[in-house]
């Protein structure tokens, strides 16, 4: 039994030997798997510097889609032919750009839209000019054919009026003043139509065009203009 004792002993020595042994290797083993892993735990912290990098990176791309510039800087935008900032404009756009903390990008966007649409305004203003031209002349064919003066309701006044009128016109307006009158459709206005009335009843009158018959021993013109030679 002591024998037995001792084998079983031995065979609990050499267990705990080997127990030892597995305990040292499973250290040396623990050390070397953590010395591994801690060894290899430095690209994790490389990543993390690597992450800050690219936050720095989204941060400055940030800075061109949000938040205004010290001074906006238009010098991206091409001007169309012809054109040119003014001064005054582009400081109170500006301010308001930096009241909305727009960025330089934000900012060109805003900018270029007012150019197309400042292009397309002053593609229109030519019919833009000729509507209010011709809602003028409306207007003062409107107040000829409703003076009571030169006719109003009353057809065969009105003609009987601008017959009279068609003579002073007629008269005295030489082709310039014919066509700035027509040009502007001043032609149908009430007060020129009664200044060109009067002119006509002047002519019908021959008050404008019979001169003075002249009486008693005909003048020489130089003794109008020199009468001292008359002496």
């Amino acid at each position: 039994m002591s024998e037995n004792n001792e084998l079983v002993n031995e065979n609990l020595n050499d267990a705990a030997n080997n127990s030892g042994i597995q305990n040292d290797d499973g250290a040396a083993d623990g050390g070397a798997a953590n010395g591994a892993d801690g060894g290899l735990k430095s690209p994790q912290n490389d990543g993390a510097a690597d992450g800050g990098a690219d936050a720095e990176k989204k941060g400055n791309d940030d800075n061109s889609i949000y938040g205004s510039p010290e001074a906006y800087d238009y010098k991206d935008i091409k001007l169309p032919e012809g054109y040119e900032y003014d001064k005054d404009m582009l400081k109170e756009f500006d301010a308001l750009n930096k009241e909305t903390n727009l960025s330089q990008a934000q900012a060109n966007k805003y900018m270029e839209f007012g150019l197309k649409l400042a292009q397309k305004t002053a593609g229109n203003v030519p019919e833009i000019i000729k509507q209010v031209h011709q809602a003028k002349v409306a207007q003062f064919q409107q107040a000829l054919n409703t003076d009571k003066e030169i006719g109003g309701s009353d057809k065969a006044k009105m003609n009987a009026y601008l017959d009279v009128a068609d003579k002073g016109y007629t008269a005295f307006a030489n082709d310039e003043v014919k066509a700035a009158l027509a040009d502007a459709g001043l032609n149908y206005h009430p007060a020129i139509v009664k200044m060109f009335h009067r002119i006509g009843e002047l002519v019908g009158d021959d008050k404008i065009f019979a001169p003075k018959t002249p009486s008693g021993t005909p003048v020489d013109n130089a003794d109008i203009l020199y009468p001292a030679n008359n002496s």
